[in-house]
């Protein structure tokens, strides 16, 4: 007897199906890919849920970091330190969340002895040494590293005046600017250093906050006989308005403010100098063209007079 050949694909599968899954073997095999499918899924699923709620947590981890991140960069600030890389992140979050949760006063009043404990003089000497490796600052060298001599032999008042005087420098080398510079010029500088000079993410990065410092702590203005608004003014102190620089505190910021414009100028792009020095060339025209405007009104009532 010849068995018929199956009338349709339909029965060809049916047949195929018999010959190739025996009894034995169906509940092992899958018998379509819906099956397939379906065994995969349990075996996939739970990796896959356990893989998910993974990168929600680090998700959620970098978000409270960058939360912290914002609040120390405000917090240290107004406390009136400068931001500096080396601080470790759990002491970063410290400092932020204790500021969040129980306000700038109570934070006050441990601040002075946590920096000048972890900024000890072992940190310093090697923020010193790193010094030695850049380029732009080989002529100050002598000078930065006797400051740090200085600091670690606890002569504060011949710290902050030679770092002060310093900072204006530095920027300027950094940019390759020549001739007249006054304080338009620094201010355009600072943008173009701590704002412009950028391809991360900023709210990870100081550049802001320092950029904040800088403007409104060493860059505050002074009056002879009126009080200092800050403890750092670059104008009050070189200028002599302010005698009561000598101090541990004052020393320290502006060792950790330095260590963070000389990064900051050693990092700089071509392209950011390009673009600053062309901002000052214009500056400077407009400037100019002002002081001849001035500069004829004022001959015009001699003149007249």
């Amino acid at each position: 007897m010849i068995r018929p050949f199956p009338q349709s694909i339909i029965e060809q599968q049916k047949m195929f199906s018999k010959i190739i899954n025996p009894p034995y073997i169906r509940e092992i095999i899958p018998q379509s890919i819906i099956e397939q499918q379906k065994m995969s899924s349990k075996i996939i699923n739970p990796y896959i849920t356990e893989i998910t709620k993974s990168f929600k947590k680090i998700a959620d981890g970098i978000k409270e970091t960058e939360e912290d991140i914002k609040t120390f960069k405000v917090a240290i600030v107004e406390l009136g330190y400068p931001p500096h890389e080396s601080i470790d992140m759990r002491r970063l979050r410290y400092i932020a969340r204790d500021y969040r949760e129980n306000g700038k006063e109570h934070v006050e009043k441990y601040i002075d002895k946590f920096m000048i404990w972890f900024y000890d003089s072992q940190m310093l000497n090697n923020i010193s040494l790193e010094w030695e490796d850049i380029e732009h600052i080989k002529k100050r060298l002598p000078l930065l590293r006797n400051s740090i001599m200085a600091y670690n032999q606890g002569m504060y008042d011949l710290v902050v005046p030679s770092l002060l005087s310093q900072f204006e420098g530095i920027i300027v080398d950094g940019f390759k600017i020549k001739g007249y510079v006054n304080g338009a010029i620094i201010s355009i500088l600072l943008d173009y250093l701590l704002l412009k000079n950028r391809d991360y993410n900023s709210s990870l990065s100081f550049d802001d906050a320092i950029h904040k410092y800088y403007s409104e702590k060493i860059l505050a203005s002074f009056e002879h006989g009126a009080s200092i608004k800050s403890d750092v003014s670059r104008n009050a102190i070189l200028h002599g308005a302010d005698t009561n620089f000598g101090k541990q505190t004052v020393a320290l910021k502006v060792i950790l403010l330095m260590d963070y414009i000389i990064r900051s100028v050693d990092n700089l792009k071509e392209e950011t100098i390009i673009l600053a020095q062309k901002e000052i060339e214009k500056y400077r025209k407009r400037r100019k063209s002002r002081n001849k405007r001035r500069l004829a009104k004022s001959n015009v009532r001699r003149k007249k007079y």
